[in-house]
């Protein structure tokens, strides 16, 4: 029997489940039966409108070599292997602690209110050098998410890079203590998931639980230039950390931003770390993805890594779909629109680093700058204030148009200037009909709004624009 991630005898034993049908060794997990690969351990896992257990038959075909269920299936007629357990969930947490149990690994810890997928991502490439990274796939950083996550981890494995969310006090906690992380990355907290929270202070605290997990001996990364750094630093040393270094502009960073300098076409950023002056570019545009990247050199630094080989790392970052992704659309042999997709999610920081980016982003001759903005959500009883206050990092980032959607998004609406082309509409399939023909060569569009505000079909009829064409669309990063 060839080795893999997890073998039947191992599973059994762990989670005090039973076999039935013959031995295997899995190569992976998932919970998702369409996304099985063959190879993979399905997690019949009952979400509640869906049941895990009305998809086995599909998880078979897809590849999956054993199904974990809390039941055998009446029609099962001994084809394919399955694992009885009590509790499919609890299953999952077994493998997770095991996981985290066997592998040497130095784990590391991503979280904040901004910024937490694409530092992540960042940071695992940064440590790939020479040695077996596993990371957080997306963003599965919840109550599942983290806990399939840990266990897709190989035993080989020498860093694990993952990501913790949370909309809800107690969830950072919970994880924090399932992946027990040698070292932690706050990014960042400002007023995000406020619905569930009564102020800043409380989305603080919830970000300072993920210290409850870690070793006193464990180091803290902390940007110096958030209000909240000096709270959760006294929060860390509460939980008798004392190994805290932080990044930022300050002087007494261990990781000192002394200068950012952007440009139509990226930024150049320079950075003083243990009396040395190191320089270097991003081909992406936007002071927030720049601060990420200071961030991820503070967790190098602080790892032992090689930090030239993180910063030469940089040159791969591929901002991901919906998340700032920039996608070149043809029209024919006129010319192109230029389309920023941010449509995965929002918040008013991330909606004033958009504003700040798509300023400094270069349209073509003839081109407009034309903002589509989505309600963003879970912001509580201030939500409707919150929107209404982007006005003046909108306007300074000098749009032609300004498209917006949704109840909350028309207060924003309500401050746009006469001068500035408007439009409205309380859904995005609206927008989505009539925005293609109100476009123009050489346009450069800026698309964000929280998922549950559904901007994507919005996107979806900008790209098939160029699908018309007949010409290929294409992602880049704006490269100069």
């Amino acid at each position: 029997m060839t080795s893999g991630l997890w073998k039947s005898s191992v599973v059994e034993n762990i989670t005090g489940g039973k076999c039935v049908g013959a031995p295997w060794v899995a190569q992976g997990v998932s919970f998702d039966s369409r996304l099985i690969r063959p190879g993979d351990l399905f997690l019949a896992l009952n979400g509640g409108e869906r049941d895990g257990h009305d998809f086995l038959a599909e998880a078979f075909v897809n590849g999956a070599v054993v199904a974990v269920v809390e039941k055998i299936p009446e029609n099962n007629n001994g084809d394919g292997s399955f694992l009885l357990v009590d509790n499919v969930y609890e299953a999952l947490q077994d493998l997770a602690l095991e996981a985290r149990v066997r592998a040497p690994a130095t784990i590391v810890a991503v979280t904040g209110s901004v910024g937490k997928t694409s530092t992540k991502d960042a940071l695992a490439a940064a440590l790939f050098k020479s040695c077996k990274v596993h990371s957080t796939s997306g963003n599965l950083n919840n109550h599942i998410g983290l806990p399939l996550s840990l266990a897709r981890m190989p035993k080989e494995t020498k860093f694990g890079v993952f990501e913790l969310g949370m909309n809800h006090s107690g969830e950072i906690r919970n994880l924090s203590n399932l992946i027990k992380p040698d070292l932690a990355i706050i990014t960042n907290v400002n007023a995000v998931h406020l619905e569930h929270f009564e102020n800043e202070q409380g989305i603080a605290e919830a970000k300072a639980e993920i210290f409850q997990g870690m070793p006193s001996d464990g180091q803290v990364i902390l940007y110096s230039d958030n209000r909240w750094s000096q709270f959760l630093a006294s929060k860390a040393r509460e939980a008798s950390i004392k190994n805290i270094i932080t990044f930022g502009s300050d002087a007494s960073c261990a990781v000192r931003l002394s200068n950012f300098e952007p440009n139509q076409n990226g930024s150049l950023i320079e950075i003083e770390i243990s009396g040395k002056t190191i320089r270097y570019t991003l081909d992406v545009v936007g002071k927030h993805i720049a601060i990420n990247t200071v961030g991820v050199i503070a967790c190098v630094y602080a790892l032992g890594c090689d930090v030239d080989f993180a910063i030469d790392s940089f040159r791969s970052i591929c901002l991901g779909k919906g998340r700032g992704k920039h996608i070149r659309i043809p029209l024919g042999t006129v010319g192109e629109l230029n389309l920023i997709d941010e449509s995965y999610n929002a918040n008013p920081t991330a909606m004033r680093a958009a504003f700040a980016a798509f300023g400094l982003t270069k349209i073509n001759n003839g081109g407009r700058r034309i903002a589509i903005l989505g309600d963003m959500l879970e912001l509580g009883p201030s939500g409707a204030l919150l929107h209404a206050n982007l006005i003046d990092d909108l306007i300074a980032s000098k749009p032609d148009m300004v498209v917006t959607v949704g109840l909350l998004m028309k207060n924003l609406h309500d401050k746009i200037p006469a001068e500035i082309t408007r439009m409205h509409a309380n859904n995005s399939c609206d927008i989505a009909k009539n925005i293609p023909q109100n476009l123009r060569v050489g346009d450069l569009i800026l698309v964000k709004g929280s998922l549950g505000t559904n901007m994507a079909p919005i996107v979806t009829a900008i790209e098939n624009l160029g699908l018309k064409s007949g010409l290929p669309v294409e992602s880049h990063e704006m490269r100069s």
